[in-house]
C-alpha cells in the first residue's frame, strides 16, 4: 500500500543473488559486523521480515538457489536450497 501512495521507507544499497551457499558464506563474512543483511526469499513480507533496517546488503535468495538437489522417495524427504 505505501508503494501505491509514493512511500519508500527502507531500500537496500545492493541486491546479491547468491548462487551458492559458499557465496552466502563469503558475503557474510565480508559484512560481519560492519553492513546490514537483509535476506529475501519467499517474497510474501507480510510481516515486513524482508524490509532492510538501514541500507546494507538484501541477498536475494530465491534467484538462484531455487532447485530441487535431492528427492529420497522412501522417507519422502527433499533437499533444497534456502531460496
Amino acid at each position: 500500500m505505501e508503494l501505491r501512495m509514493g512511500i519508500i521507507r527502507e531500500v537496500s544499497d545492493v541486491f546479491v543473488h547468491p548462487r551458492d551457499k559458499n557465496d552466502v558464506q563469503k558475503i557474510v563474512q565480508y559484512c560481519d559486523k560492519r553492513i546490514f543483511i537483509t535476506v529475501f526469499s519467499g517474497g510474501s513480507s507480510c510481516n515486513f521480515g524482508c524490509r532492510p533496517f538501514k541500507g546494507g546488503v538484501s541477498l536475494v535468495m530465491s534467484t538462484h538457489m531455487n532447485k530441487l538437489l535431492e528427492l529420497n522417495e522412501l522417507n519422502q524427504t527433499a533437499r533444497v536450497p534456502a531460496g
